[in-house]
């Protein structure tokens, strides 16, 4: 028994030449846009009335940027597309003891698009 590992002439060029054989590439963070009061609502069948009565429901990224520019005046110099570079959005923990409210913390992104037409 031998306990090697065979190197192919492609794989040894790029280790040779410092290569990256895998690389990772930027976090896709989709940002919603909606009309106030007009957000997207999932539920599962049977839930819609515990679902709509969930504070979590009204908590978007949208409207939690409009909160995060109310209580921090750093977060003012961005633009909502701007805002995931510099902040993260969590969703909250049961040990954390931070309710249902999902927030904007301090970290590329996609904007989704919106039709004006009716």
């Amino acid at each position: 028994y031998v306990n090697s590992r065979y190197v192919s002439p492609p794989e040894a060029i790029w280790r040779l030449f410092s290569y990256n054989l895998h690389g990772k590439s930027h976090v896709v963070v989709r940002l919603p846009v909606h009309l106030e009061g007009r957000q997207n609502v999932y539920f599962a069948p049977g839930q819609e009335e515990e679902r709509l009565q969930n504070q979590a429901v009204r908590h978007t990224k949208l409207t939690q940027f409009f909160a995060l520019n109310a209580t921090n005046a750093d977060a003012r110099q961005y633009l909502y597309h701007d805002i995931p570079k510099h902040y993260t959005w969590q969703v909250p923990r049961p040990e954390r003891n931070l309710g249902n409210v999902r927030q904007w913390c301090p970290r590329l992104n996609r904007m989704t698009n919106v039709t004006l037409a009716r």
